[in-house]
C-alpha cells in the first residue's frame, strides 16, 4: 500500500453554513510550501444551501489539498465518521464549519508535527462570543510549555476541564480510526466521546504553546446553548452513556495511576451531573432515564468500587426508593437548579 505524503488531515462537516464557510476554509490556506502536507476533507452532509458549492471553489483552486465528499444527510456525527474513515494524514483535526483556525498558528502546528511522533498534541484555543464580540483565551494545559510526555509522566491535574476535545487537540489518525465508527450518528453532542477516548487510547502527549482553534459561541440554535441542551436532554444522555460504555470497555487496559484517576474523575462528575439533570424531568421520564443510568452505574462500580460514595446525590439515590429520591432532588433543585451549560 502506498504511504500518504499528508502530514495532517482537517475534517470540516458542512450543513447550512453559507455565512461562515469562507472564513473557515480560508483559515486553512497555509504557506504554499506546507500545502502538500495538508489534506482538507469537506464533508457535505446533504446541505440544501450553497455551502458545498462554495467549498468546491476551494477544491478547484487547491485540488491536491481540498476534497469535497458528498453524502446523504446523517448529522454531524456521521460527517465526522466519514472524514475519520477517509483521512490519510498522519495526524487529524476536526474543524466545525462555523469556526476557524488562526492560520499563522496552524502553520506553526504543521511545522511542529513534522518533528513529532506522538498520539496527541494539545494546544490552546479561543472562544469568540457573538453577542459581546469578546474573545477569551483558554489554555488546554495550565502551563505554557513545549514538551512531550508519556501518559505516565503527564501531569493530568494541569489539563483543562475541556479535557481532550477537538477545540484544543490534534490526534494521531490511526489511534481514532481503530475505533471507527467513533461518533454516534443522528444525535446532538456526538463529540462527547472525545472527552474520554483520547485519554484511554493515547500513550504519548505533546503540549504545544500555540492558539489554533477559534470557537464561535452564541450562534442562534447552537447546541451548546443551555436552552437547547435542556430541550435535547435525551440526546445528551445517549452520548454520555456512550462515554460510560467506552470507559467501561477500556478501563481494564489502563495501568497508569494518573490516567485511572483522571477517568475516575470523569465517571464521578458525569454520573452526578446526569442524575441531577434527569431529576429535572417529569417523574415517568426521569425514572426511565435514571434506570438506564443505573445500568451503566452498576458496571462502573465493578471497576471503580468507591464510585458509589463519590457524591451526596449518588449516595442519596442508592439509599432511598426512587419516588422519595425524586422528591428530595426536586426540593434541592429549587435552591440549586441543574446547570445546563
Amino acid at each position: 500500500m502506498e504511504m500518504s505524503s499528508k502530514l495532517i488531515t482537517v475534517v470540516v462537516p458542512v450543513y447550512k453554513v453559507e455565512q461562515y464557510i469562507d472564513k473557515c476554509l480560508t483559515s486553512l490556506i497555509v504557506p504554499k510550501e506546507q500545502l502538500p502536507l495538508l489534506e482538507v476533507l469537506v464533508v457535505n452532509d446533504g446541505t440544501p444551501d450553497r455551502s458545498a458549492d462554495m467549498a468546491r471553489e476551494y477544491e478547484k483552486r487547491y485540488p491536491d489539498v481540498f476534497r469535497v465528499i458528498d453524502k446523504d444527510n446523517g448529522g454531524h456525527g456521521s460527517a465526522w465518521n466519514r472524514g475519520l474513515k477517509e483521512a490519510k494524514g498522519k495526524y487529524l483535526r476536526f474543524l466545525d464549519s462555523d469556526d476557524w483556525f488562526t492560520t499563522s498558528e496552524f502553520s506553526r502546528l504543521i511545522s511542529r508535527l513534522g518533528s513529532l511522533d506522538v498520539d496527541i498534541v494539545l494546544s490552546n484555543y479561543n472562544r469568540y462570543y457573538v453577542q459581546t464580540e469578546e474573545t477569551i483565551l483558554h489554555l488546554m494545559y495550565s502551563e505554557k510549555i513545549d514538551q512531550s510526555f508519556t501518559v505516565g509522566q503527564f501531569d493530568w491535574s494541569k489539563l483543562s476541564w475541556e479535557m481532550l476535545n477537538f477545540w484544543g487537540c490534534t490526534y494521531r489518525t490511526t489511534m481514532l480510526q481503530k475505533e471507527y465508527p467513533l461518533f454516534m450518528e443522528g444525535v446532538y453532542y456526538d463529540d462527547a466521546i472525545l472527552f474520554i477516548a483520547p485519554v484511554m487510547l493515547s500513550k504519548t502527549i505533546h503540549v504545544f504553546d500555540a492558539t489554533i482553534y477559534n470557537y464561535l459561541i452564541g450562534r442562534p440554535g447552537q447546541t451548546m446553548a443551555p436552552e437547547v441542551r435542556k430541550k435535547h436532554l435525551d440526546a445528551w444522555a445517549k452520548t454520555h452513556f456512550q462515554v460510560f460504555d467506552f470507559g467501561i470497555k477500556h478501563f481494564p487496559d489502563i495501568s497508569e495511576p494518573g490516567v485511572k484517576s483522571y477517568i475516575y474523575a470523569i465517571f464521578r462528575d458525569w454520573l452526578h451531573d446526569s442524575l441531577v439533570r434527569f431529576s429535572d424531568l417529569p417523574f415517568k421520564q426521569s425514572k426511565a432515564m435514571t434506570d438506564e443510568w443505573n445500568h451503566h452505574f452498576v458496571q462502573i462500580k465493578q471497576i471503580c468500587p468507591d464510585i458509589s460514595q463519590a457524591t451526596l446525590t449518588i449516595r442519596i439515590y442508592q439509599t432511598l426508593p426512587f419516588p422519595l429520591y425524586f422528591f428530595i432532588r426536586r426540593i434541592i433543585s429549587l435552591f440549586f437548579p441543574p446547570n445546563y451549560h
